[in-house]
């Protein structure tokens, strides 16, 4: 079968929340997939649904490529259903599991980061255009006719408050951040404080749990059962 693929975004028309996805045939009966999704699905009713193709690529890399973009620039995981930051074997945020939101390791940073990254991205040097159905990335001089410039993908209002509201909390919350760890650094704490900061630090981590993955499974334990865990052949972290 001739692939013709397709980056689509499926919206709740009761709510307005939307998913982000990607279809190597352009299958008009498949609204998209995830855990988060799947359940709205089933809450609303396929006819809750509507479904629009807002972009296209010529191989599978550039859809990858396409799909995380979209994700990331409509912010997908957290104003949608998505849950991954798309391509195949994309990183999952599983809002249901209580992973999204927690503070990750430097390690797990830097391969979010390069799920998401690459180093000659799919539409570096190109323009998008569109024929009033579809749009694509070209290089300048390949505009055809019937094609012109822009995307079809236009916010709604409603859309671009809530962008520009996510985006005014994300930075709120770094300026919190970068004031929080301005005072720690710079405060002189008591001993008493310092006592107090400790047995605090204690009771959060209590009864922590870590990843851990064997044979291709993966799972969590308790912190504190890691090392049998670990005798036993299995290694800290995901697969």
């Amino acid at each position: 079968m001739k692939k013709d693929r397709i980056i689509y975004k499926t919206v709740n028309k009761i709510n307005g929340k939307f998913y982000i996805g990607q279809d190597s045939f352009n299958n008009p009966n498949y609204l998209g997939s995830g855990k988060i999704f799947l359940k709205a699905l089933k809450k609303y009713g396929k006819e809750s649904f509507e479904k629009e193709i807002i972009d296209t690529a010529e191989t599978d890399l550039e859809l990858d490529e396409k799909e995380r973009w979209w994700i990331d620039k409509l912010n997908a995981i957290e104003e949608g259903y998505n849950i991954a930051v798309g391509g195949q074997g994309g990183k999952v945020f599983d809002k249901g599991s209580g992973f999204s939101g927690k503070v990750h390791s430097n390690q797990t940073k830097k391969k979010i980061s390069s799920s998401m990254i690459r180093n000659s991205p799919f539409n570096k040097g190109k323009i998008i255009v569109n024929n009033g159905i579809i749009q694509k990335y070209i290089l300048p001089d390949e505009i055809e006719s019937g094609w012109t410039k822009g995307s079809l993908y236009k916010p709604s209002e409603n859309s671009r408050k809530k962008m520009s509201e996510s985006a005014r909390k994300r930075t709120d919350r770094k300026k919190v951040s970068e004031s929080l760890k301005n005072y720690y650094s710079n405060h002189q704490f008591s001993k008493d404080q310092k006592r107090k900061i400790s047995e605090a630090n204690k009771k959060e981590n209590k009864g922590k749990r870590v990843w851990i993955s064997k044979n291709k499974v993966t799972k969590m334990v308790k912190e504190k059962e890691l090392q049998i865990f670990l005798s036993d052949g299995w290694q800290k972290g995901r697969n």
